[in-house]
């Protein structure tokens, strides 16, 4: 313990994201750490007294009165009547110190929340630590770095504002190496085209729905996708196109042939509870980047506790997901807009999940896996001829009442069911739609509306040329369905 009355106080200024230090006269009772102030005799009639604690930067105040239970982090047990109450880092008005740190590292097994969280062997517990540090709805004006080390049984919660250039990018460390090989055959998914990956001396019977990394080429250490069901034997896989960021606002896939890769157990955590907003300061436009970036996870949560909530202000992808699993049941609630990048349907474990849409809008690239359910009020972007195809397997896209979806370029394989549900009061535009080997209709339409732009769906069902779609409850081959096409386009306009 020490006495301390003037500290000088360093903290971000909001308006120009400069570096400020300003004398702040902060509690006269300074503790090292927690278990110092724990052990302090409480003085007579010090109910309210407020105290500082340095590992934690932050303000502590004796609630003498208290009965909360002790967590020994936010509520601490005093060595007198009552607890020792956590502030908030924002005390006196001033930001969080914490703010000036942008590299961040997290481990729940070796870490601790009074750690500075700067290193890996320094690292924080736990993610509501950080949060805490961070204090409520923080000014982030440059890039953050958040490695997070080991499985966290958490959801992990944010809420900011974003300035220009500020973002934060949180990565999921590899928690084991299952297998590693060659690929010694590759062909890319493309419009019409299935994506598959072949290593002959590599039995792949183990990791269907595995998040796998190339190890070697353009994207080394980057580019990474997920292994789909075995197509040809056990060393030839379904997969999506290994994806990486060029930029946090670019991406681009590698050619997989020839290259080394591993496939590894992702870090998981429960779920994302993010919310976002994006501000201009002066005359500066608002930023251009995301504001949030999750790469490499495994959302494992509890579908009925867990939900994963991300509310944005912007009408342009504010959140990414970078080559994340969605577990057995990963429900994302949306206000605003997210891009699931080289993500999939499926659980760490290699069996396949769901991904279930509601609100806002999602854009889906170079997504793999199946499963997916857009519902009511969502508006959805599929895929992008220019840059990334989707490819779905094993259970169909479901496109619910109430929502506008855009197919750009997706392929749906093996679907048990069929490849494409869209109920009734659904909007779909599809451009480029493709696939085989499904168990129902190509397409069910039960929709009011869907409407095809460019190229006539080529995907088929379990008898094609027989249910290639099913409209209205009746299978039809694409030969018998209407099309506005440039050889009778010219009729249908002499008659409008």
């Amino acid at each position: 313990m020490t006495d301390q009355f003037i500290r000088q106080h360093t903290y971000l200024d909001p308006t120009t994201g400069a570096v400020r230090t300003v004398p702040v006269i902060y509690p006269t009772v300074v503790f090292d750490n927690i278990a110092n102030m724990a052990a302090y005799p409480i003085p007579n009639n010090r109910n309210r007294m407020t105290v500082w604690v340095k590992t934690l930067e932050c303000p502590w105040t004796l609630e003498t009165t208290s009965g909360a239970t002790p967590d020994g982090i936010t509520v601490v047990a005093a060595n007198g009547p009552g607890n020792w109450m956590r502030r908030s880092p924002n005390w006196a008005g001033n930001k969080s110190r914490w703010l000036l740190q942008t590299d961040w590292y997290i481990d729940a097994v070796n870490g601790d929340d009074e750690n500075t969280g700067a290193a890996y062997d320094n690292a924080l517990k736990t993610h509501a630590e950080l949060e805490r540090r961070f204090g409520q709805w923080p000014d982030i004006s440059t890039e953050y770095s958040i490695v997070v080390i080991s499985d966290l049984d958490e959801t992990i919660h944010m809420a900011f504002r974003q300035l220009p250039d500020g973002i934060i990018h949180w990565y999921g460390l590899a928690q084991a190496t299952l297998a590693t090989g060659t690929v010694t055959g590759y062909t890319e998914a493309a419009v019409g085209v299935e994506g598959r990956l072949t290593d002959a001396a590599q039995d792949f019977t183990a990791y269907e729905g595995r998040r796998l990394r190339l190890t070697s080429g353009a994207g080394a250490g980057k580019a990474m996708t997920f292994i789909g069901p075995r197509v040809s034997g056990n060393t030839v896989v379904r997969c999506g196109r290994p994806t990486y960021f060029t930029s946090f606002s670019a991406f681009t896939a590698q050619a997989a042939a020839g290259a080394d890769y591993a496939i590894e157990q992702q870090c998981k955590i429960r779920g994302i509870s993010v919310k976002v907003e994006t501000v201009d300061v002066g005359d500066t436009s608002a930023s251009s980047l995301p504001a949030a970036v999750f790469e490499d996870f495994d959302l494992t949560g509890n579908p009925d506790t867990d939900n994963s909530y991300i509310s944005t202000n912007r009408s342009s992808y504010a959140v990414v997901l970078m080559a994340c699993a969605m577990g057995s049941s990963t429900y994302l609630n949306l206000n605003g807009a997210v891009r699931l990048l080289a993500c999939s349907s499926c659980d760490s474990d290699g069996t396949r999940g769901l991904l279930e849409v509601t609100g806002g809008l999602v854009g889906l690239s170079n997504y793999s896996g199946g499963n997916v359910s857009i519902r009511s009020g969502t508006k959805a972007n599929v895929g992008n001829v220019s840059n990334d195809v989707c490819q779905f397997d094993t259970k169909p896209m479901t496109v619910d009442n109430g929502t506008f979806v855009n197919i750009w370029a997706a392929g749906l394989y093996d679907c048990a069911f069929g490849g494409v549900l869209a109920l009734i009061g659904s909007f779909v535009y599809s451009y480029k739609l493709w696939g085989s080997g499904n168990g129902g209709p190509g397409i069910e339409v039960e929709s009011h509306w869907w409407y095809v732009s460019g190229n006539k769906p080529t995907i088929t069902g379990s008898t094609p040329g027989t249910d290639d779609a099913n409209i209205g409850g009746t299978n039809v081959a694409w030969a018998a369905v209407p099309y506005i096409e440039p050889t009778n386009n010219a009729m249908c306009v002499a008659r409008s």
